[in-house]
């Protein structure tokens, strides 16, 4: 991998070539935040493939790369109880940590990095999970205090695409209109194992979606 710093070009090893999972994700799952929350998405959608989209386990992991009703009360011990259901492994399924925390404070953490050397599919993944909640979180919001209904929730299969449209809908104006709409182009329709892994997210640069994530968490600062 060729990376450019402030100061410098450099190559460095590659890891997990031949199968990024194998190689690296699964045999760290348990001791990497960041590849914790990254595997999120090819555990669903394997669900997906492997049984259907109205499983109890596929729609627990819906709710953690969306923001509904749910996803605040997520442990990562529920997902580790979905992981190891899947993959036959046995990671500690009593953690009471949630979810959402973990996401975003690990999207703080590589916000904060100084570099950002190798591959780093993971980072990309989880920011890039982080960005779309973050922006559900700020339509839901919005949309709650257009309509003066706070118990309003989004249910919508396209659940982003959804929101945006209710929210254009609803007349609302003002500069997060884009924001958004760079969410919607770079990451909400990429988080997804026929594409996350490859061109689509791999392509973009670490800092434009840093940059990215830090507009979106705007948004919700200046919402509180």
């Amino acid at each position: 991998m060729a990376n450019r710093n402030k100061s410098s070009i450099c190559l460095t090893k590659a890891e997990g070539i031949n199968n990024y999972f194998i190689g690296k994700w699964k045999r760290k799952v348990a001791t990497d935040n960041f590849i914790l929350c990254a595997t999120i998405p090819f555990t669903r959608n394997l669900i997906e493939y492997t049984k259907e989209d109205s499983d109890s386990d596929y729609l627990t992991l819906t709710s953690l790369l969306h923001w509904k009703c749910d996803t605040a009360k997520i442990t990562i011990g529920n997902y580790y109880d979905i992981y190891n259901r899947l993959f036959g492994t046995t990671h500690d399924a009593t953690n009471t940590s949630l979810v959402i925390d973990l996401l975003f404070k690990s999207a703080d953490e590589i916000c904060n990095f100084a570099e950002h050397d190798g591959l780093n599919l993971e980072n990309k993944v989880l920011l890039s999970i982080a960005i779309r909640i973050q922006a559900e979180i700020f339509l839901t919001s919005e949309i709650r205090r257009i309509k003066n209904d706070e118990n309003y929730w989004n249910e919508s299969n396209s659940q982003f695409g959804a929101l945006i449209n209710e929210h254009s809908d609803l007349g609302a104006t003002g500069s997060a209109i884009r924001v958004l709409e760079k969410v919607s182009i770079t990451v909400s329709s990429n988080i997804h194992l026929n594409s996350f892994m490859y061109e689509p997210i791999l392509d973009l640069t670490i800092e434009h979606l840093i940059l990215l994530y830090k507009e979106v968490h705007a948004l919700n600062c200046k919402a509180t």
